[in-house]
């Protein structure tokens, strides 16, 4: 069940008949414009059986309307209301908050406590990211927790819209959106806007909460981050992968040989490797992104080579290392990695943090545990840090060479 937090829905529209209701703590009641929320829910859940018209991302979804915009074209609800909105979505049931309307972040809203309450409801919250490239972060989009989503044409350009990756997590289709209108039961219209790229990402999110009934509004967001696809053009911001995320996608391989010479098969595709580069340090590991769309090879001497979408975020080579880097791993949110060294040195870079040291132990491996890490060592000994759980040494009649730690110690990070 999806909320469209909007202008108000046409519910007696033939693609969205049967679908929409909206409850009685619905912040305005009317009169409404139903333009801007209708063409809004006929992206996420036009129906799909009723040979009519166009066909939603999740055909079928019931939709809850609760409108916070009066008749008056362009008109502008306050935060208080939207606040009050969303605690109704949480209320009526809703899985997914949909936001196609954005605002100045004010000090002292009551928006964020409201986000951050649906957030702890289980409720996955997405918001556009309005419709001005470089006018910087908006509210609610650009809140903690919530998927902020700008729109691209059908070439994969940002065009006039936000292209800031550092506060913007998906991308979206947005440009000449041919979906439901409510000027009449059987209209329809074409409209542009990050206002139609957040419901795609919204009807992706509820299939997911269908099919992943036990995920969190975090573990959903990483889904859609993590399998969102390499942008053509524009500024580097995943593209949403409904397929991907939905892990309809073929396994595969890949596999590094010391001279960083790169194998891949099944759906890994090659992104290019170090044949010929004459390495300094041989390649010691190979880590793949989440989408299965890049990797990063990194060598003993700490240099990090990245391929695809997999993102540079630093190395350790130059800095003369004591012992040799032996594993890496890459945080839950596929925006950093760690590095291991024999000696039990961590080196942390983007969104990696670093516990407290693991030395005078020899290290075979790192693992990313919720958001800290484990450290295994050639002892048996597994070592939690930054609030992983750690374990007593296992007996073992040789040396650990390598080792798969299982936990659920904490959110992913």
């Amino acid at each position: 069940m999806v909320a469209v937090i909007d202008s108000g829905i046409r519910a007696d529209h033939e693609d969205l008949a049967g679908l929409v209701t909206r409850p009685a703590c619905a912040p305005t009641s009317g009169p409404l414009d139903l333009g801007h929320g209708t063409r809004v829910a006929g992206l996420i859940a036009a129906r799909a059986d009723n040979g009519l018209g166009i066909r939603g991302l999740a055909p079928g979804t019931p939709i809850v309307d609760i409108p916070i915009l009066g008749a008056t074209r362009g008109a502008v609800a306050t935060d208080a209301q939207l606040a009050e909105a969303i605690d109704c979505a949480v209320t009526s049931g809703a899985d997914v908050i949909n936001v196609s309307l954005s605002g100045p972040c004010v000090p002292g809203s009551p928006v964020p406590a409201a986000v951050d309450r649906a957030l702890r409801a289980g409720v996955v919250v997405v918001a556009a990211a309005g419709n001005s490239a470089g006018a910087g972060p908006v509210c609610p989009a650009a809140l903690p927790g919530v998927i902020s989503v700008t729109a691209i044409a059908a070439d994969g350009s940002s065009g006039p819209f936000p292209s800031d990756a550092g506060w913007i997590d998906l991308a979206a289709p947005g440009r000449s959106m041919v979906t439901t209108d409510g000027r009449g039961p059987g209209s329809y219209a074409v409209d542009s806007g990050t206002s139609y790229a957040a419901p795609l990402v919204s009807a992706a999110a509820a299939l997911l909460v269908q099919a992943h009934g036990d995920w969190s509004p975090e573990r959903i967001a990483l889904q859609l981050r993590t399998t969102a696809a390499v942008p053509t053009a524009g500024d580097g911001i995943g593209v949403l992968d409904v397929s991907a995320a939905l892990g309809r996608g073929e396994t595969g391989f890949i596999m590094t040989s010391a001279d960083g010479r790169v194998t891949t098969g099944g759906a890994v595709s090659f992104r290019g490797d170090l044949t010929g580069l004459g390495l300094v340090s041989p390649v010691v590991d190979v880590a793949v992104t989440a989408s299965g769309r890049g990797y990063w090879l990194v060598a003993a001497d700490g240099g990090v080579f990245a391929f695809g979408d997999a993102p540079f975020f630093g190395s350790a080579a130059g800095l003369g290392l004591v012992s040799p880097v032996v594993d890496v791993a890459v945080t839950a949110s596929g925006r950093g990695y760690r590095m291991v060294t024999a000696d039990g040195g961590v080196f942390a870079f983007g969104d990696a943090t670093v516990g407290r040291s693991a030395s005078g132990n020899t290290v075979v491996g790192i693992q990313t545990a919720g958001r800290g890490y484990v450290i295994i060592g050639a002892d048996g000994a597994v070592r939690g840090r930054a609030g992983a759980p750690s374990f007593a040494p296992t007996r073992v009649a040789a040396p650990v060479v390598a080792a798969v730690v299982t936990t659920t110690a904490g959110p992913p990070g």
